[in-house]
Parts: structure tokens; C-alpha cells; sequence
């Protein structure tokens, strides 16, 4: 069994507060602080984008979203 993250839908919904705790909450590391690495993978044929985010310092702080394209 692998320990791997799962994708997850983002929702919008999750984000609250002024721009810059905003900014934060989605570009650092929720554990370290540390900044995120992006990678997108556009699907247009689904109408979604895979976005992956890796932490380079610490690891424990990736995580995988599915946006949905309208």
C-alpha cells in the first residue's frame, strides 16, 4: 500500500481572511513555512487542472488539488 497523497478537489470556501493570509495558506508550507513548489497538469478534455505542491524542505507540507475549469 502506498503512502502517496491522493488528489482532492480545491474548494474556495477554505480561504478566509485579508489577501496576505490568503497568499500564505496557499504558497507556504503549512508545517515549515517554508515556500511551495508548483506543478500544474491541464486536462481539457475533463474541463480540470491537476496541480501538485511539493514542500522542498521538509516534504511533510505537499499536497495534491484537482481544480475544475469553467
Amino acid at each position: 500500500m502506498s503512502k502517496e497523497i491522493e488528489f482532492q478537489f480545491e474548494y474556495q470556501e477554505k480561504y478566509y481572511g485579508n489577501e496576505h493570509n490568503v497568499r500564505e495558506k496557499i504558497n507556504y508550507c503549512n508545517h515549515c513555512g517554508h515556500e511551495l513548489i508548483f506543478s500544474h497538469l491541464p486536462d481539457y478534455k475533463n474541463l480540470i487542472l491537476q496541480e501538485t505542491a511539493k514542500c522542498m524542505k521538509c516534504g511533510k507540507g505537499s499536497r495534491k488539488l484537482i481544480h475544475i475549469i469553467n
